[in-house]
């Protein structure tokens, strides 16, 4: 079985030590973490030259450098966004975060932190 790849872009260490966690208990997973949108990008220009791209993107919206929704912005104009899939993770209980964060054609879903294991299993089965 192949192992996934999966890109978490958080600046939140105890956010992404649970997603790691997680992900470990899976089992059939590598992850990488950026801890803001400008990071991920560089790391995606990075993943051209060997065309080893993520499968899947979890994304915070809040984070300092570049946020998510700039991150966003940037990361639809890239030819690789109809292939990987996104899903906002983040504990913004914004409504508008939610609905801004739903007009970008790459995200495939919207999860409210705190993360469940069975979230995270349903999202990387699909």
């Amino acid at each position: 079985m192949k192992r996934l790849r999966v890109l978490l872009i958080d600046d939140e260490f105890i956010s992404n030590l649970i997603v790691r966690r997680y992900l470990d208990i899976l089992g059939n997973a590598d992850y990488v973490v950026q801890t803001n949108g400008k990071e991920a990008l560089n790391y995606l220009n990075q993943c051209k030259v060997n065309s080893e791209f993520p499968d899947f993107i979890f994304l915070d919206l809040r984070m300092p450098i570049m946020d998510g929704f700039e991150f966003l912005e940037h990361y639809e104009k890239m030819a690789i966004a109809k292939d990987i899939k996104l899903h906002v993770l983040t504990s913004s209980l914004n409504q508008d975060d939610l609905n801004r964060a739903r007009k970008f054609k790459s995200v495939s879903g919207y999860i409210q932190k705190p993360l469940k294991p069975n979230q995270l299993a349903e999202i990387i089965e699909q």
